[in-house]
């Protein structure tokens, strides 16, 4: 696996944050105003398509770290417990 250098990876940070924030735009006043942010940020167009046309949370965003979240906070039972 490839070691992301230093400068490379505060970047994708940046770029993450830049991208969910557009992604929370898009929820709030629109497509067309997301894309218009995005761009005026510099992130690349092929990024901006797939972020915005995604259906649900990403992976890593803070919706999607709730939803784990709250899964391992369930009491244990029979059911799910190995």
């Amino acid at each position: 696996m490839r070691t992301i250098p230093e400068n490379e990876r505060r970047r994708d940070c940046q770029m993450a944050e830049l991208v969910q924030y557009g992604m929370t735009l898009r929820s709030i006043i629109g497509l067309a105003e997301a894309q218009r942010y995005l761009l005026s940020r510099c992130v690349p167009p092929h990024v901006i398509e797939r972020a915005l046309n995604a259906v649900g949370p990403r992976p890593s965003s803070p919706t999607r770290i709730a939803q784990l979240d709250r899964r391992l906070l369930v009491a244990p039972t029979r059911s799910n417990t190995f």
